[in-house]
C-alpha cells in the first residue's frame, strides 16, 4: 500500500514550496536570500531598520517582498532548507510568464557569516590557527 502512494511525496513537496507565501500576481518582487542579516537579527526593528526592509524601501512602490532569510543558516543549509528552490521557482514562474509587470526585479544573496563563525570558533579560538602567520604554516588552517 505504501509503494503506490510514493509518487505523492514529490507532489506534496512542490505544493509546500509553492504555497508558503502568496505574492500579489501583478507586482514586481524583491527576493532576499540569506542568513541572520537577511532575517533581520541585530536590527533595532526587524520590520524597518534591518538590511532587507531598507533595500525594499528604496524600490519602486508596489514591489512585493519575499524574504527567505533564515537566521543561523549556513551556505549549505540555504540549499538544503529549500530557500534557494523557492526563489528559483518564483523567478522561473514570474519571469517566464511573458508579463514583465510581475517579474522578480531584484535578488539579494547574503550568506556565509554562520560558516565563518564556525571556522572562527573551531580553529581560531581553540588555538589551532591563532593568527595569520601560524595559519599559513599549518595545512589544517588553509
Amino acid at each position: 500500500m505504501i509503494r503506490p502512494l510514493c509518487w505523492l511525496l514529490p507532489v506534496f513537496a512542490l505544493l509546500a514550496l509553492g504555497t508558503t507565501c502568496q505574492l500579489p500576481e501583478r507586482e514586481q518582487v524583491y527576493i532576499a536570500l540569506g542568513d541572520s542579516l537577511s532575517a533581520g537579527v541585530g536590527a533595532s526593528d526587524t520590520a524597518t531598520t534591518a538590511f532587507v526592509p531598507l533595500v525594499h524601501e528604496e524600490l519602486p512602490a508596489g514591489t512585493s517582498l519575499l524574504n527567505l532569510g533564515h537566521s543561523g543558516d549556513t551556505s549549505a543549509q540555504l540549499i538544503e532548507h529549500g530557500h534557494l528552490d523557492k526563489a528559483v521557482l518564483t523567478i522561473e514562474s514570474r519571469n517566464g510568464d511573458g508579463t514583465s509587470a510581475n517579474d522578480v526585479s531584484l535578488v539579494t544573496l547574503e550568506i556565509g557569516g554562520t560558516d565563518l563563525l564556525a571556522i572562527y570558533f573551531g580553529l581560531v579560538l581553540t588555538g589551532v590557527c591563532p593568527d595569520l602567520e601560524t595559519a599559513l604554516d599549518r595545512p589544517e588552517c588553509v
